[in-house]
């Protein structure tokens, strides 16, 4: 029996991509005050960016106000050293703005949802009174594409599984930005799941110089090349590129997807089939 294809409406999720990143003016280390992004970019000796989106609590941590943004220094040892302890609170190096702007744009774009498996790990760091650094990871994303991170969330390089990271847990982006101290955001991350590690050396996936920072991008540059490539997403992920669905009942839609049936959220599995996901869950968006 030739599988019928209107018994779900197909109301399909249209979410705007978002306008692309405007990097901080050449004047300014950042745009958290001037109605921007939020970004906190660094230009270190060894060239390319460091690039962060500090929270209150890491402004403090990093010696910068709280209340206004601040211009770069014309000495490169104090901007080598602001570029290093924001790469040990979680940032991350990039070769140049316009390169990060157009991958994390698309990474953002609900209508590419694979694109968070390819795009460097959203690192959290936090370093205790007490002592030693907890050290969270997740799959870069908000709203739709966090979640269908909790689908496609395996990182391929080569065929050979990169590593597997998790969505970031609901309430995070909440509770993150109510944080007042580094305790209290050490705390809420405990509570999260983070991994502690007695001193920040012990932990592979947080840069102690800014070479090392520069090599941990180096290791998603192949990821992003594929990411690129039609042809590499269509064997990836064919339902997400055709399309085509098919349901776990049997029942085949066609439209762009993510799809939204009368009952739930229905997001591809990359293997043309799809799994249901409860609308609540979208209560996730950071």
């Amino acid at each position: 029996m030739q599988a019928q294809t209107n018994q779900i409406p197909e109301i399909l999720v249209h979410l705007s991509a978002r306008q692309p990143r405007r990097a901080p003016p050449t004047s300014q280390r950042s745009n958290v005050f001037d109605g921007g992004h939020g970004y906190l970019v660094t230009h270190p000796s060894i060239g390319g960016i460091v690039i962060a989106k500090p929270s209150p609590v890491d402004l403090q941590h990093l010696n910068l106000p709280r209340t206004h943004d601040t211009a770069p220094s014309s000495n490169p040892e104090i901007e080598d050293d602001l570029s290093l302890h924001m790469l040990r609170l979680g940032a991350a190096w990039w070769p140049d703005w316009a390169t990060y702007a157009r991958h994390e744009n698309r990474m953002e774009d609900p209508n590419e949802p694979y694109y968070g498996s390819h795009f460097p790990a959203a690192v959290a760091v936090g370093y205790p009174s007490t002592g030693g650094v907890w050290v969270a990871r997740h799959m870069s994303g908000q709203g739709l594409n966090e979640l269908l991170g909790h689908v496609h969330r395996s990182r391929q390089q080569g065929g050979k599984a990169l590593e597997d990271l998790p969505a970031r847990p609901r309430g995070w982006g909440p509770r993150m930005r109510m944080v007042l101290t580094m305790d209290e955001k050490c705390d809420a991350m405990k509570d999260f799941g983070a991994v502690f590690y007695e001193k920040v050396e012990d932990c592979p996936h947080v840069a102690k110089t800014l070479e090392e920072g520069r090599g941990l991008f180096r290791t998603y540059e192949g990821l992003l090349a594929k990411a690129d490539d039609p042809g590499y997403l269509n064997s990836l992920f064919p339902s997400i590129v055709s399309g085509l669905a098919t349901l776990p009942d049997g029942r085949v839609v066609k439209g762009d997807p993510p799809l939204r049936p009368v009952q739930g959220i229905w997001l591809p599995t990359g293997d043309d089939r799809w799994t249901k996901v409860e609308e609540s869950c979208f209560d996730t968006v950071a």
